[in-house]
């Protein structure tokens, strides 16, 4: 019971209450809420936990081939090479190859990256075996294979609407990009003013995320998700 004629007290039980017991009531207010219910941080909740978000990253794309010149290596490429993950071999009078490996193609098969994701790489590669078919000698440094190599795995920051309607709803929210291993080498390698992968540019105005929800009897969940920047490219959504 708080004590009318003692100001210091009065305030000390106000302090508590601000400090401990208002977030322990907030948290059972959204404990508590019906399964029908849809709060910003039970959208929040829901769009993080969901399959369709998890699966969600950011990809750097890698191709074999051959360059003019050392200096012509991307931060994609030089990232590779610092972490054992691709190697430089010496063409004599032509210039520097880029391939991943043992190492970059065991973790290549572990973490999942998407070969050949583009098709012209997969018609140099056809066109390869067809000179070889031919008696021909084909060019091993004409390229080879590409990569797309997970590098960022995006997290709900903030949901900025939920706009509901009967069983559905529409949220609109703020997200981050959280960079693995490989992406941190990356941009700690890239220009600033890189447009794809320099800090100053990279992963920044994330306000484009939106995600359709559904009430089912299982409760709320993420019935469709676009991601406004960045998007995956290995996930066949080109």
């Amino acid at each position: 019971m708080l004590d009318c004629n003692n100001t210091g007290a009065n305030r000390m039980v106000a302090e508590h209450f601000k400090r401990f017991t208002m977030p322990i009531l907030a948290g059972m207010l959204v404990t508590c809420a019906g399964p029908n219910e849809l709060s910003a941080d039970k959208a929040a909740l829901v769009l993080g936990s969901s399959e369709q978000f998890a699966t969600r990253s950011a990809s750097a794309l890698f191709i074999e081939q051959l360059k003019l010149s050392a200096a012509g290596m991307t931060a994609v490429d030089e990232a590779l090479v610092e972490m054992g993950l691709a190697q430089k071999v010496d063409v004599p009078k032509r210039g520097v190859f880029i391939q991943l490996t043992p190492k970059g193609l065991q973790a290549a098969k572990a973490g999942a990256w998407v070969e050949d994701p583009n098709r012209m790489d997969y018609m140099s590669r056809l066109g390869m075996a067809a000179v070889a078919s031919m008696g021909g000698t084909p060019d091993p440094y004409l390229g080879d294979r590409s990569w797309n190599i997970p590098m960022a795995t995006a997290r709900v920051d903030k949901v900025n609407a939920v706009k509901k309607s009967e069983n559905l709803a529409e949220v609109s929210f703020r997200y981050d990009w959280v960079p693995n291993e490989i992406g941190q080498k990356i941009l700690e390698l890239a220009p600033s003013d890189d447009k794809q992968y320099g800090q100053k540019n990279w992963g920044q105005d994330n306000d484009g995320g939106e995600a359709e929800l559904r009430l089912t009897e299982d409760g709320w969940r993420v019935e469709s998700l676009s991601l406004g920047t960045y998007e995956d490219f290995a996930a066949g959504r080109q």
